[in-house]
């Protein structure tokens, strides 16, 4: 087999396992906090200083006092920054209906946010949501960033009406413990796939410069 041919079958069989090495690298690391109550599986991550994502799993499978919701009337946080002139707004991400909401200073009551309690950011949604499987909302800040001292404290209204947040079971005041994912080392067998898949990318541009050369 000629030197070009053997160039040719090499990078051929390397590229694909470079691109299949860089789609397996670990993604940037975030921080996490998170709880499990009453079916509900309860995710603050972080994205940036001005974003986060709040998600909830299990909300069509809700227990204890919980059970019989249909929908989520509002959530709120404390300890998530000093943000008083700040907006806020939740934006829900799945399902994807477009629908913002502004958030509220204060906490959160029997009928929904109240206006009253410091330190917390109220969404009050409108309409209600109706329960699934995952809801994923995505919390930006402007004239301001967010800063967690410490973990942060979520309240969450479930209701059965569309419009009106008469709740639910409990309103759940509770901290939402810290959970680091740190950012994640390959295995010894993707650098050496990563490796392989270089050289061939590299055989694959020298093969393409004889094959110019044979041609010109």
């Amino acid at each position: 087999m000629n030197k070009l041919a053997k160039l040719a079958r090499t990078a051929l069989f390397a590229a694909p396992l470079a691109a299949g090495a860089l789609m397996a690298a670990p993604a940037a690391n975030a921080t996490s906090y998170m709880t499990v109550f009453q079916g509900g599986t309860f995710t603050l991550s972080t994205v940036s200083s001005t974003e986060f994502t709040f998600d909830i799993k299990g909300a069509n499978a809700l227990t204890g006092d919980w059970a019989g919701a249909t929908y989520l009337g509002a959530f709120t946080f404390k300890g998530i920054g000093s943000l008083d002139a700040a907006t806020i707004t939740a934006t829900l991400k799945n399902p994807s209906t477009g629908q913002t909401t502004n958030d509220i200073l204060g906490g959160l009551a029997a009928n929904g946010c109240n206006g009253s309690g410091a330190g917390f950011y109220c969404f009050n949604l409108n309409p209600n949501v109706a329960v699934a499987p995952d809801l994923l909302f995505d919390i930006k800040v402007t004239g301001g960033t967010f800063s967690f001292a410490g973990p942060p404290t979520l309240k969450i209204d479930w209701t059965k009406n569309a419009t009106n947040d008469a709740k639910i079971g409990s309103l759940y005041s509770a901290t939402l413990p810290l959970s680091t994912v740190t950012p994640g080392v390959p295995e010894p067998a993707t650098w050496a796939m990563m490796l392989v898949g270089f050289g061939g990318l590299g055989a694959m541009l020298r093969l393409r410069r004889k094959l110019a050369a044979a041609a010109a």
